[in-house]
């Protein structure tokens, strides 16, 4: 009966010592955000965050789809940094027909490691103008153009696109369809939708940076949605220039109640709420400060 035993607990052992199977159809998932309307810092804290999160959770690649009419260049600065400390390959796929990736979200495209439009879709006019969407006069709209074509320029280099087109995006403010944006070397895809994205980036080798190469098989790789939290979410809708400033003008009525009367009352909880919520949306308070202070 021992040597029975013995045998049994040394057929175990072999057994466990033995490399695990593999499972043939165990394909590591794509990731995908997405970002529609104005770029602020709502969505640069989305993005970067689903950057790091597909990096933690072992993801292929993280695809943005894209369809904004433009935002703050800062936030826009935010994320192409995110973009550049990746550990996997960030898409930006503007889609679907008919979207745009206008100004900063022309911007955001030329930081990705990979672009890709829907036909139907357009990307460009960048060049830079105020809070109201007027352009910037004098040498500050001269040093405002200056910066955001290096920008631009910049990002084209680093990514191997057309460096003079990426710069004409931003000085004349030119626009291209799909065909012409992937004629130009603006992007590398066109694609109808995210299976045939797919499709098309199987088998890609993605430059992270110098000596970091990522290899895509996602033909078959599973799409796992990465959605906003609920406070970048409500962030995201009051950051929309217009309730913006609708904030900052409630919160200095609501303060201006509040002094003119004796006491702490609700105008005055109110109006400081609407005066930091303006402020994190103008970018002139740090989201996560801001979530202190709230």
């Amino acid at each position: 009966m021992r040597h029975w035993t013995a045998a049994l607990c040394g057929l175990m052992l072999a057994l466990a010592a033995l490399p695990s199977p593999v499972r043939a159809d165990a394909v590591a998932p794509v990731w995908v955000a997405r970002v529609q309307g104005t770029i602020n810092p709502a969505v640069a804290n989305y993005v970067a965050s689903s950057i790091d999160r597909a990096s933690r959770a072992g993801a292929q690649a993280l695809v943005v789809e894209l369809d904004t009419p433009g935002g703050l260049v800062s936030s826009t600065q935010e994320m192409a940094q995110a973009i550049d400390q990746s550990q996997v390959p960030v898409v930006v796929f503007v889609s679907p027909a008919g979207a745009s990736a206008t100004s900063a979200g022309a911007l955001l495209a030329l930081a990705s490691h990979l672009a890709a439009l829907s036909p139907g879709a357009h990307i460009g006019a960048a060049h830079p103008v105020n809070a109201d969407g007027k352009d910037i006069g004098g040498k500050m709209g001269e040093k405002a153009e200056n910066d955001v074509s290096a920008f631009a320029r910049g990002l084209a280099e680093v990514r191997g696109r057309n460096v003079q087109t990426a710069e004409q995006i931003v000085r004349k403010s030119v626009s291209f369809t799909a065909q012409e944006a992937q004629d130009g070397k603006l992007v590398e895809l066109l694609a109808q939708d995210l299976p045939e994205l797919m499709k098309k980036l199987d088998g890609r080798v993605v430059r992270l940076r110098p000596g970091v190469e990522r290899r895509l098989s996602t033909a078959q790789a599973p799409l796992l949605r990465v959605e906003m939290s609920l406070g970048q979410a409500l962030l995201h809708r009051v950051a929309h220039p217009t309730i913006a400033a609708l904030l900052l003008s409630a919160g200095a009525v609501l303060i201006y109640a509040e002094i003119q009367t004796a006491g702490v009352g609700i105008a005055g909880v109110l109006g400081a709420i609407c005066l930091v919520l303006a402020f994190m949306s103008f970018q002139m308070l740090p989201i996560r400060l801001g979530g202190v202070v709230l």
